[in-house]
């Protein structure tokens, strides 16, 4: 098994991740569960297990695409996931779905042999156009979104604010 070096960014990067991430269990009262956010990130480490494995014949640590799980389990929410309940397995198959769907995004999208866009930016965005962004950042828009709010998705990859679309009626 090749480890990354232990002054590996992606390490840092992870620490102040899973800080959030027991803060948000412990303190913050965050609508995600202990089992949404292991959905997400197991799904997407086992899935660059084996495609680096199958690449390359080595194990490697999938320190990157921990952080896309983990990236997609900060964000996404599943409507009706309650607060205060880090056991609920509600939704979990949506974490892993997404999860997943970003993983393979960096393999899939690509521009002279790298990944161009955040695998787990690409899967958020993909699942708020496909499920609506109805409570999926935890009330952060203030209201409710259909499916194919194309406003709101594009607010999200690009992380524009001002981003205001004319809505036809």
């Amino acid at each position: 098994m090749i480890l990354p070096n232990i002054r590996d960014p992606r390490l840092h990067v992870a620490a102040v991740i899973i800080t959030i991430h027991v803060l948000g269990q412990v303190g913050l009262h965050f609508r995600v569960s202990v089992p949404q956010i292991l959905a997400a990130i197991l799904t997407c480490a086992a899935l660059e297990i084996a495609l680096t494995f199958r690449q390359t014949k080595a194990l490697v640590w999938p320190a990157s695409a921990m952080l896309t799980g983990s990236g997609v389990a900060l964000i996404l929410r599943v409507v009706g996931t309650p607060p205060d309940s880090p056991w609920a397995t509600q939704g979990w198959e949506i974490f892993a779905a997404v999860a997943g769907l970003a993983l393979l995004s960096k393999y899939v999208i690509r521009y002279r042999g790298n990944h161009i866009f955040n695998p787990s930016n690409i899967g958020l965005v993909v699942a708020f156009i496909l499920l609506g962004a109805y409570d999926a950042v935890n009330n952060l828009i203030g209201h409710e979104t259909a499916p194919f709010d194309l406003t709101f998705a594009m607010r999200r990859a690009t992380g524009a604010r001002w981003l205001n679309l004319a809505v036809l009626p």
